[in-house]
């Protein structure tokens, strides 16, 4: 071949390729789809989806028009605009054969949401409904994104499984959401995880938790649940007899959280498959776990790993494992090296029942961390402990060593007479008991030991064990009153989440430790007295001081975000200074602005909400007269 130009020989193309049926594009016209304008078209809604594209001057997507007539429309990542949610909409509210509905990776958020929301109150097919990494919980409208998915958990009866994951969802949507969890009787999966509900927000997730009766499948993780937020979930399940699958990993319950999941073992009798990994789980929470599990009949399934449980804290939960009225068959320890030990202990249990289990690899000692080391006898508690045996007092035990009846003996002498009696000493510890003897009583002859000096060192060693005992009983009683706090942390009460409304001229206030609806009320006035205004309500006076901080409390602490919510909800202008004294029964808050040189004016700011208890701070009676604002 050489001297001659190669030729490329022409490649063939198949003609299946050009084939409109290989292509997945969503740039199609609408009369490319006519052939199957055909097919029966009853209850798919695909008709009205094609009239309102060419209504909105839209081109309509292949994978829509295709999934209408289907049992399932998953459309993902699709970048859905407001038009495309609204056609779409439209189209599914007519249709009747679509049951499962993924819209995962759309950007959706609270309008999206809201479309979706009424869409889904008219339409009771759809029984798995998929929002996941959707951006409901970034604020784009009056309404938030939760508060629609939270009338639909509680209005729609045909949803079973919703997917709200990876939204970003915070503590102020955590109490819509645990608003539509108490509240639905049909939803038996939900998955919340990969939100930002953080403590406070776990603890509404928990407290409506514990009064629902449909969910048996729940995901948590990846929520920054912690302490108190915890602990709130844990004790849920006290309540909860429906409950089968949780999953909580990669949070931070902590020392907290596996105190109370230890108690919630002891007594719950329905969950049977739990995931805690990577959950700053300790020893000393791997000591509670076990405890709990020594006498659970449910859990099945524990996911206990990448937590610092220590060569202990994996001993403590096998031992809890081990017993008789524990069911476990699988325990997940992935990442968390095991002892030999635990080897030998895991396959004894095998013999006795089906268990599997996983752990990151043996070493050969101990860690550091967590290792119980027994308490080292004191030398001289071993003599008293002669004593009692021998049933002697101190005299006859030096009486029996002195033979010369002198009451004194050589160093020497008395440690051997201390080693034929066999007491368990040492060399070393007998040095010590000399040690001791000579420093109880110093002023007799250097190198002998007399009787006074025995019945000192004796008298000093019990003086001794009876302070550590009292100081033990101390740490263990606060201890249990630290337990006690954690397992009855008080909870938030839902009732002002039930009561919020959803209208767009409200604002609610979520932030700090107070919560409520807050409604705009301005009243015209000339000068600076105020006016009373009528609301529909008996008269109540507060009393406003101009020089008075705002001063809230709540059964969670005081509110000092409430200016900020004010300021940032555009009710009020910046020149607005909240005055709040609330009193034990005053249920109103007050926020009066101060007229400027411009034309004056009132703002007042009811909020409709149980602000707690609270009394104001003094007031010093050389300021000047304080004003009254009454209001009815």
């Amino acid at each position: 071949m050489a001297g001659y130009p190669y030729v490329v020989p022409p490649i063939s193309i198949p003609d299946s390729l050009f084939e409109e049926a290989e292509y997945d594009t969503d740039l199609e016209e609408a009369d490319q789809n006519d052939h199957q304008s055909s097919s029966p078209d009853s209850g798919t809604g695909r008709k009205s989806y094609r009239k309102l594209c060419e209504k909105v001057q839209l081109i309509p997507q292949t994978a829509i028009v295709n999934n209408l007539s289907g049992s399932s429309m998953i459309i993902r990542n699709r970048s859905l605009g407001v038009k495309d949610v609204q056609v779409l909409i439209t189209a599914l509210k007519k249709n009747t054969r679509i049951e499962c509905l993924d819209l995962e990776g759309n950007r959706l958020e609270g309008e999206g949401a809201a479309r979706i929301s009424k869409m889904l109150l008219e339409n009771k097919f759809i029984t798995h409904l998929s929002l996941a990494n959707t951006s409901l919980g970034k604020v784009s409208s009056d309404v938030p994104a939760s508060a629609s998915i939270s009338d639909v958990m509680k209005h729609n009866n045909g949803i079973t499984c919703l997917n709200l994951s990876g939204n970003d969802f915070t503590e102020v949507d955590a109490k819509f959401i645990a608003s539509g969890i108490e509240a639905t009787e049909h939803i038996t999966d939900l998955d919340l995880s990969h939100n930002n509900f953080h403590e406070e927000g776990a603890q509404y997730i928990g407290r409506a938790l514990a009064e629902n009766r449909s969910i048996e499948k729940m995901n948590l993780s990846w929520n920054h649940i912690r302490r108190r937020g915890a602990v709130s979930i844990c004790r849920a399940l006290h309540r909860n007899k429906v409950l089968t699958h949780l999953d909580l990993s990669w949070n931070g319950f902590g020392y907290e959280g596996a105190l109370m999941l230890g108690q919630v073992l002891k007594r719950n009798r329905y969950l049977k498959e739990l995931n805690i990994s990577n959950n700053r789980i300790t020893w000393q929470g791997a000591l509670f776990i076990a405890n709990g599990l020594k006498i659970n009949e449910s859990l099945e399934t524990l996911k206990i790993g990448l937590n610092p449980l220590t060569t202990t804290g994996c001993l403590d939960l096998l031992e809890g494992i081990s017993s008789e009225c524990c069911v476990l068959k699988t325990l997940d320890m992935t990442g968390v090296p095991v002892l030999a030990e635990f080897e030998l202990m895991a396959k004894a249990v095998q013999k006795s029942r089906d268990f599997t289990y996983v752990h990151g690899g043996v070493v050969s000692h101990h860690d550091k961390l967590g290792e119980r080391i027994g308490k080292r006898m004191e030398p001289m508690q071993k003599v008293i402990n002669y004593i009692k045996r021998m049933d002697i007092r101190p005299l006859e035990l030096f009486r029996g060593f002195d033979k010369a009846a002198i009451f004194e003996m050589g160093n020497e002498a008395f440690k051997n007479r201390l080693k034929r009696a066999d007491m368990g000493l040492h060399q070393h510890e007998l040095d010590e008991v000399i040690e001791l003897l000579e420093n109880a009583d110093k002023g007799k002859r250097e190198g002998y030991v007399n009787f006074p000096q025995l019945t000192h060192g004796v008298k000093n060693q019990i003086d001794k064990e009876r302070q550590e005992k009292i100081v033990a009983r101390r740490k263990a009683k606060r201890l249990k009153q630290y337990h006690h706090k954690i397992i009855t942390t008080a909870e938030p009460s839902l009732r002002d989440v039930k009561s919020a409304s959803l209208n767009p001229g409200t604002v609610e206030a979520h932030r700090g430790n107070v919560t409520g609806q807050i409604q705009a009320v301005t009243v015209n006035s000339s000068g600076r007295s105020p006016r009373k205004t009528q609301f529909g309500s008996p008269t109540r006076t507060l009393h406003n001081s101009r020089n008075a901080r705002p001063f809230v409390t709540s059964p969670y602490g005081n509110s000092d975000h409430l200016l900020n919510v004010m300021n940032s909800s555009k009710l009020i202008s910046h020149r607005t200074l909240p005055k709040l004294l609330v009193y034990p029964d005053v249920t109103l808050a007050q926020s009066v602005e101060y007229p400027s040189p411009q034309p004056a004016s009132m703002s007042v700011i009811s909020m409709s909400m149980p602000l707690g208890s609270g009394l104001a701070p003094p007031v010093s009676k050389n300021r000047r007269k304080k004003r009254h604002l009454h209001v009815p």
